[in-house]
């Protein structure tokens, strides 16, 4: 076994990982591809390394909860192609980093 060892798993609405690094989103509202780099919480520099020891997920979903799109990568900076996404509107665009939170950011897509 583990040892007896419990994992929680906390959901944070608004304020997510306070020491995660920073996600840059852009463009915001978005088409068809979406732009992510990470910076530091403290610095406010954009990382350098080219990955995470672990792996973020990302998810959207709508406002109804309904997840439209899911990938996952250890890389800091990223190209999502988020035109399997079919209609323009608002989502909500989730960043789980690992075991440490996640954090939760608005986005538009207009075509």
């Amino acid at each position: 076994g583990n040892g007896g060892a419990k994992f929680i798993y906390v959901t944070v609405s608004g304020g997510g990982c306070g020491i995660c690094e920073r996600a840059q989103i852009s463009p915001n509202p978005a088409t068809n591809e979406l732009d992510i780099t990470f910076s530091s919480r403290e610095t406010g520099k954009t990382l350098t390394e080219p990955a995470f020891e672990e792996a973020r997920e990302y998810v959207i979903t709508d406002f109804e909860g309904n997840v439209v799109y899911r990938y996952q990568s250890n890389q800091t900076k990223l190209k999502l192609d988020i035109s399997s996404i079919k209609r323009n509107g608002v989502y909500v665009l989730n960043i789980r980093h690992g075991s440490l939170g996640t954090d939760r950011y608005r986005l538009i897509i207009e075509r």
